[in-house]
């Protein structure tokens, strides 16, 4: 206890105080501890020291739990790079570890025990004031969001357990935050003229109120983003990015507009949310709304409101489930939040974070910039030959694309105990043949799957394995996607 009380007093005079994400329970054990620390010690004369309440829980669980042995030993042999950032190791170490327990390594203290069963946010102690939030950051915070650093973003990995938010969103409804997407608009009378140039699909068919998925490639090849369009008009169209290439994408466009076209970043104008799931549509009806909701794939209304709020409500998502898109206003998104929050309690809807949209992506097998696809993985070896029309006269990429590729994605499901997590070697017939892009569970269907770039060579028949540091994990051919909704 003398050494928790001087950690904990060291914590608050050094460090900077973080944003409190959740409350803890006064009937958990290690809250009644804190309770104790805070009677007796000087924090509880100072208010000053009231943001630090949700640190000190989780320094005090860190005690409680990495310093049982069967905890020590056996769960927490994993990975503290992947969590905190070195130079918070560094003072974490120098607080933290003491004689008591010099046989486990800090780096291995904590694990995926961790990850999955305390605030990400708070144990890390980022500041968050450096990374960028969407309108909701507040309300993740008080909905007890687990919070972190996403691209820059302050974003929820969690709230409660991502297979609780992944079941929600197979069975009911869920709720994402997606604001941290970019929104481009191309705007000007060659706008259709541009777009043919700039992106791999074909939106000579499109008319207004519809969405097509493309691809934007360099000269190379490779992907600059995978984009959504929707188009407004013959002179208006509007790219939906990825948070994390936002700035990148807008300078590639602007960099490549001619004629009569005007690039418009407006992706700070607006706010979005995903609203996933068989059940969605009676969430909508509890919210109200005015004006037709989009009964078509790849479809949109710009000229909607939902729960009173001016909306472009598109169907469209990134679960493998059906669901809709709503963008607003971005000083409209907390209140169209919370409305639809409210309209989902009756189907027991739940608020979802990062970690069950990438599972539930992964589950149907939608390819992830950064993963399946970049700039040195282009659309054609990543299997999105939907997304590329070599009938239009061109676009930037196309020659490279037209040459026979030596990789292709495949789906992989493990066979023997172990996950196969990105960069995994890949092997078939006892050799080589490429590298894992995804893997982890998937819950929907059962078992641990992956997503793999290999050789166009490699025999679907062979014998798969994924090596995982260095231990051999048998696999078999798995049709992609793992998923598809009935």
């Amino acid at each position: 206890m003398p050494m928790l009380l001087l950690t904990c007093r060291q914590l608050a005079v050094n460090l900077p105080a973080s944003q409190p994400c959740s409350t803890f329970s006064s009937v958990d054990p290690t809250a009644k501890k804190v309770t104790r620390i805070l009677n007796k010690d000087v924090f509880s004369q100072s208010p000053r020291f009231l943001p630090l309440l949700p640190r000190l829980y989780d320094f005090c669980f860190f005690f409680d739990v990495h310093f049982r042995p069967r905890f020590s030993a056996k769960k927490s042999l994993f990975l503290c790079k992947y969590i905190l950032f070195p130079p918070l190791q560094y003072r974490l170490k120098s607080y933290i570890i003491g004689g008591r327990n010099r046989s486990v390594r800090f780096s291995d203290g904590f694990g995926r025990f961790f990850f999955f069963n305390v605030t990400f946010g708070r144990i890390a102690m980022e500041n968050f004031d450096n990374l960028k939030k969407t309108p909701l950051f507040e309300k993740h915070c008080a909905l007890g969001g687990k919070i972190v650093d996403f691209g820059g973003w302050a974003l929820p990995v969690q709230y409660t357990s991502i297979l609780d938010e992944c079941k929600a969103v197979r069975e009911r409804a869920g709720l994402f935050d997606v604001s941290h997407m970019g929104e481009v608009d191309i705007i000007g009378n060659d706008a259709y003229a541009y777009m043919q140039k700039m992106v791999t699909n074909d939106v000579t068919s499109m008319t207004p109120g519809r969405c097509r998925y493309a691809v934007m490639c360099y000269d190379n090849g490779g992907a600059v983003d995978d984009v959504l369009i929707y188009k407004f008009a013959d002179d208006h169209y509007m790219l939906i990015v990825n948070a994390g290439n936002t700035d990148k994408d807008f300078a590639w466009l602007s960099e490549h507009a001619f004629g009569d076209v005007r690039v418009i970043n407006n992706s700070a104008k607006w706010g979005q949310l995903a609203l996933q799931g068989p059940l969605h549509q009676a969430v909508l009806d509890a919210a109200g709304f005015e004006g037709e909701i989009p009964q078509k794939y790849y479809t949109f209304n710009d000229k909607m409101t939902v729960a009173g709020i001016p909306c472009l409500v598109s169907r469209t998502g990134y679960t493998g489930e059906d669901g809709v898109e709503l963008y607003c206003a971005a000083e409209d998104t907390v209140r169209l939040f919370e409305a639809l929050l409210e309209a989902g309690k009756g189907v027991d809807m739940l608020p979802c974070g990062l970690g069950a949209r990438d599972t539930l992506r992964f589950e149907a097998s939608m390819p992830l910039y950064g993963h399946e696809m970049s700039a040195d993985i282009n659309p054609v070896e990543c299997g999105l030959g939907f997304a590329i029309k070599f009938n239009k006269p061109d676009f930037i990429g196309k020659e490279a694309l037209l040459k026979p590729q030596t990789r292709k994605r495949i789906g992989l499901k493990l066979i023997g105990k172990g996950i196969a997590r990105p960069d995994a070697d890949v092997l078939c017939n006892g050799e080589k043949v490429g590298i894992v892009t995804s893997g982890g569970p998937a819950p929907a269907v059962g078992g641990n799957y992956a997503m793999a770039l290999v050789s166009v060579d490699a025999d679907e028949n062979g014998t798969w394995a994924v090596s995982v540091r260095g231990r051999v994990i048998d696999c078999e051919f798995a049709p992609m996607p793992f998923y598809k909704r009935k």
